[in-house]
């Protein structure tokens, strides 16, 4: 009985062994999750009622991922971040011409702006405590909204 076609050529053997720890890495690397983590500003303005509120500034690719309830880590400089929760979700980007005839006073609203954004309000008290911003104060805000695969990376624009 002659040998095996791949015991002639060893290099069809490395190739066949190449592809199948290709295929099981691929395999592996998508059933592992991590995290998506959406990075932002927070920013207090005067809202039409005359209350102030706290807009939650997300680029525009995080809005499939965003729930109201979810919520968001506000660093507001104290010893552990302040967790308050996702209020309502607008439907429409908000950019610099829109939120001058939307708001009194938005310069610091503005100056986050340079694209539009995805604006999510944010709760004013969470659980471990509540906070009362003065109007034009921004946070940096951090939330996660979800899981993807690690797979995921290799493909662009997921």
């Amino acid at each position: 009985m002659p040998p095996l076609a791949f015991l002639k050529t060893p290099a069809i053997a490395c190739l066949w062994l190449g592809t199948l720890v290709t295929v099981a890495a691929i395999l592996v690397l998508g059933r592992i999750q991590v995290p998506r983590v959406a990075r932002g500003t927070a920013v207090a303005v005067r809202a039409e009622t005359g209350d102030t509120t706290l807009l939650l500034l997300l680029p525009a690719p995080a809005r499939a991922y965003v729930r109201t309830g979810q919520h968001a880590e506000l660093d507001a400089g104290s010893a552990s971040p302040i967790v308050l929760s996702i209020a309502a979700i607008d439907t429409a980007l908000l950019d610099a011409t829109t939120a001058r005839r939307r708001f009194a006073h938005p310069a610091s609203l503005i100056a986050q702006l340079d694209v539009p954004k995805l604006v999510v309000t944010l709760s004013s008290c969470g659980p471990r405590g509540c906070l009362t911003p003065s109007v034009g104060e921004t946070y940096v805000v951090t939330t996660l909204v979800g899981t993807r695969s690690l797979a995921s990376y290799a493909l662009s624009g997921s």
